[in-house]
């Protein structure tokens, strides 16, 4: 339909005008390009030789992406396994590197994972609030070894601790790893 052809444009257009705008303040701050997917990681050494590894996700891209949905509160596996990699912490073979004794993990992304607001109504055709592929995302950071997981987009104070086994089933071992972040 008419409304379906302009929405669509809308969305395009709107998704590569904020991108290219993200892109132009990204090189700007850090003088580079960023990553394809427009997550970012850095490492820091602090005083006490202590590391803190801070992984910030996309989870705002709007459009779809031959054969991976990137939609509002989506992650996607791919990105998770970039920046993994690119982080250090999973080799070019998939393995997962362990976490060295000492260093705190931090990962950002916009949208939350669990439900922080007293109650949410629903409406048909309405924007995602909480990250589409949580799941996906929760065992990523058990994998991981995420230390602290920081999201916004609700504005709203909000503070818990999950305690997350791969397989809740099953007895922890080191490939169903029991993980407190």
């Amino acid at each position: 339909s008419e409304t379906d052809k302009l929405w669509t444009t809308l969305v395009e257009n709107y998704h590569r005008e904020s991108k290219e705008n993200y892109i132009n303040f990204y090189r700007d701050v850090f003088q580079r390009k960023p990553e394809d997917d427009l997550s970012q990681g850095r490492k820091f050494l602090l005083g006490g030789h202590k590391i803190v590894e801070v992984a910030a996700l996309n989870s705002c891209v709007l459009q779809q992406v031959k054969d991976s949905f990137l939609g509002m509160g989506f992650i996607g596996e791919q990105q998770l396994n970039n920046v993994a990699e690119s982080m250090g912490w999973m080799d070019e073979s998939g393995e997962y590197v362990s976490k060295k004794t000492g260093v705190t993990r931090i990962v950002m992304l916009h949208h939350h994972l669990t439900s922080i607001n007293e109650v949410e109504d629903a409406y048909l055709d309405s924007k995602y609030s909480v990250t589409l592929d949580a799941e996906r995302f929760l065992r990523w950071v058990v994998r991981h070894k995420v230390d602290y997981v920081i999201h916004g987009h609700m504005h709203r104070s909000s503070c818990i601790t999950i305690t997350k086994t791969l397989s809740p089933l099953e007895p922890v071992t080191d490939s169903n790893p029991k993980h407190t972040f």
